[in-house]
């Protein structure tokens, strides 16, 4: 009986594994040849922009879309290069704004 008990536990488990669709996280970005060195802004200068009155653009560029701020652009990143070709993303942004990417 324990036997039984045993091999159907596996096998629940296993069809659960076979049935999950898990995110893997992407590879470090860092690590890539043509990763762009641009200047990073704290919450606080952001801020300031804002009170200011100037215009922002909000680009969650994560992979968890549970945290992304109420008002901003997700663009997937299986649709840009190196992961996707980019054709399905083409976003047209304002040429008179902030644009600020966030990854929390």
């Amino acid at each position: 009986m324990k036997k039984i008990f045993l091999l159907l536990c596996i096998l629940l488990l296993v069809a659960q594994l076979a049935s999950a669709q898990m995110v893997s996280a992407p590879p470090d970005y860092r690590s890539w040849p043509s990763h762009p060195r641009v200047p990073t802004m704290t919450p606080d200068q952001i801020q300031e922009l804002m009170l200011k009155g100037e215009k922002l653009v909000l680009i969650y560029a994560g992979f968890q879309t549970d945290r992304v701020i109420c008002g901003s652009i997700h663009i997937p990143y299986q649709l840009t290069p190196p992961f996707g070709d980019g054709t399905k993303v083409q976003p047209v942004f304002p040429k008179d704004a902030w644009l600020v990417a966030y990854c929390p």
